[in-house]
């Protein structure tokens, strides 16, 4: 380690080190720091840079969806400290640069560049230490680290410290704040659907948020865009028709517009089961209310057609499932088809649209308590993990839909998946998490309106797997849906309170969710498959949603879509 004097002042490093990463948890080693900072120096410090000679694993199997192999700087209390201090509701940690994706030889890269406008220097204080750390994350990436300098480059004539003031951060307080309720959010959320004695249910979304108590310094930079507009669809097989007659009139109150395009208003739109078929509708098709209301209708009659009893047995009796794989895939492509943009893939033919779409389907081999994201865009954060880039649409929509005994299970890219409402069907807090590694902690912080769109009060989930053969197995079987219906029939209204305590502003989060009481109870709602009810089902949700006591509450919905400034 040596100090050189030029124009700058540079801590350098010539001791190799090495991160290696063996599982999705983030592998990082502190390399090299520097002493205590006196305060006649910071005064002439206009800028701070590191400068790496390193490479990482030399092999990548997607090099134009981002690196996991990279360097932070950070700030430490003293010498002796080795985790970064926690000052002002951050955590003094910034991500300098990447190594260059798959090259495979030492290249010497320059990071970014933090001037005084930067949160690094509105926290850095006289006697802090600025350490250098070598980063690497997911199985396979590795950062190999040969030599460093990190420059500080000076002024002639020094310059005031700005003093430290806690209030400048309240914001990020605020930040802090909302970032830990999505995490307790998405943890609850997770246990909730684990068994007692069983792994915890796991999400990637969740393991993916940074640990710590604060958010770091670097997230505190995503300040852009507009504030977000957020929609969520439970799942309930034909009951969906409930939350599309619901958005047709705040959508009607927004515009008085039937044609208006819900995707031009929500920056991201997320469904599970098929809630997911009509988010794929509205946000990747791009069709607007009325038309994705006929379509689902016509989808409806099609796939659940043969639904009486003796014709549902007779075909669970021949191939274990209700319905037929054929003639979902089917129904779902004519779809794509008539709506689509000529690309029959998850990703838009455009990549400037605007609307951000995510279904959730689970995890077969994990007994559905693994939630998988399937997306309409290339994630920056979940690039290099995402199992199902642009797969094609009627894939993603078989997969958060097939319902154990209605659908078989699909594989895509070797991954068994069922549907995502087995243990999601609301999917708000995946939701919340997506949009926190989408937009950054600063921007979800601004969200204007959250709306969760629910498909009547009463047993939403669906039945567990399908029993052995014999008469033991089935009469258990039985017993144990029965159970389960009874344990789930309020889940999705669970989850909402869960949810609702993130954004307690009665203006920016919304829950609607058509239901007939019934004394301290609600009466039974349609069966997922009971197409035949819908019109009824509909009318009913009208009503609903035209009462006296909803009225307002649709038109204060529909003023937070309004136009943003």
């Amino acid at each position: 380690m040596s100090f050189t004097h030029s124009d700058c002042y540079a801590i350098s490093s010539s001791s190799p080190t090495r991160a290696e990463a063996t599982s999705n948890e983030l592998e990082s080693k502190l390399w090299f720091k520097t002493p205590p900072l006196e305060n006649s120096f910071l005064e002439r410090v206009s800028c701070i840079r590191l400068q790496t000679t390193a490479r990482d694993q030399g092999y990548v199997s997607f090099p134009d969806e981002g690196s996991w192999s990279w360097f932070d700087i950070a700030i430490l209390a003293s010498p002796e400290s080795t985790t970064p201090l926690v000052r002002g509701g951050l955590t003094c940690l910034w991500r300098s640069h990447c190594n260059v994706i798959g090259y495979g030889k030492d290249t010497t890269t320059v990071g970014e560049v933090f001037d005084k406008e930067d949160d690094l220097f509105k926290v850095l204080q006289p006697g802090d230490v600025l350490a250098v750390m070598v980063c690497a994350r997911f199985p396979g990436w590795e950062n190999n680290a040969t030599s460093a300098s990190l420059e500080f480059r000076l002024e002639k004539q020094g310059h005031e410290l700005p003093v430290f003031d806690a209030a400048q951060f309240e914001e990020k307080r605020r930040m802090n704040e909302l970032k830990k309720n999505i995490e307790l959010l998405l943890t609850g959320y997770l246990d909730d659907r684990t068994d007692k004695g069983e792994k915890p249910a796991y999400s990637l979304v969740r393991e993916m948020m940074l640990p710590g108590e604060a958010i770091r310094g670097d997230l505190a930079r995503q300040r852009n865009g507009a504030p977000l507009r957020l929609l969520s669809f439970d799942g309930g097989g034909v009951r969906g028709i409930s939350s599309l007659v619901i958005l047709e009139n705040i959508m009607l109150k927004l515009t008085n517009d039937p044609e208006t395009k819900p995707c031009d208003y929500f920056d991201m739109i997320c469904g599970t089961s098929t809630g997911g078929l009509i988010a794929l509708m509205l946000g990747r098709l791009r069709m607007s209310v009325p038309q994705c209301i006929e379509a689902y209708k016509r989808f409806a009659s099609d796939i659940f057609r043969m639904n009486g009893k003796f014709a549902k047995g007779i075909a669970e009796g021949s191939t274990g499932y209700a319905y037929g794989a054929d003639t979902f895939e089917s129904a779902v492509k004519a779809i794509v088809k008539q709506y689509g943009d000529g690309k029959e893939t998850m990703i838009p033919q455009s990549p400037d649209q605007h609307c951000k779409v995510f279904v959730v389907a689970g995890e077969a081999s994990n007994l559905s308590k693994t939630p998988e994201h399937l997306r309409t865009y290339k994630s920056a954060k979940f690039a290099n993990v995402d199992k199902f880039v642009d797969i094609p649409i009627w894939q993603a929509a078989r997969a958060t839909s097939a319902a154990p005994t209605f659908l078989p299970s699909i594989t895509i890219n070797g991954t068994e998946l069922i549907d995502g409402g087995l243990l999601y069907n609301n999917p708000i807090a995946l939701l919340l998490g997506e949009a926190y590694h989408e937009f950054g902690v600063e921007r979800l912080m601004s969200t204007r309106c959250l709306l969760t769109l629910g498909t009547g009060h009463g047993p939403n989930l669906h039945a567990p797997p399908r029993p052995e053969l014999g008469v033991l197995p089935s009469l258990q079987y039985h017993r144990d849906l029965a159970e389960t219906l009874a344990s789930i029939a309020t889940d999705c209204e669970h989850t909402h309170q869960k949810a609702r305590k993130v954004f307690p502003e009665d203006d920016t989060y919304w829950r609607f969710n058509y239901g007939i009481q019934n004394g301290g109870d609600w009466k039974k709602v349609l069966e997922l498959d009971e197409w035949q009810g819908m019109e009824a089902f509909a009318s009913g949700t009208r009503d609903y949603i035209s009462s006296p006591e909803q009225t307002p509450r649709a038109h204060g919905c529909a003023s937070k879509l309004g136009v943003v400034a």
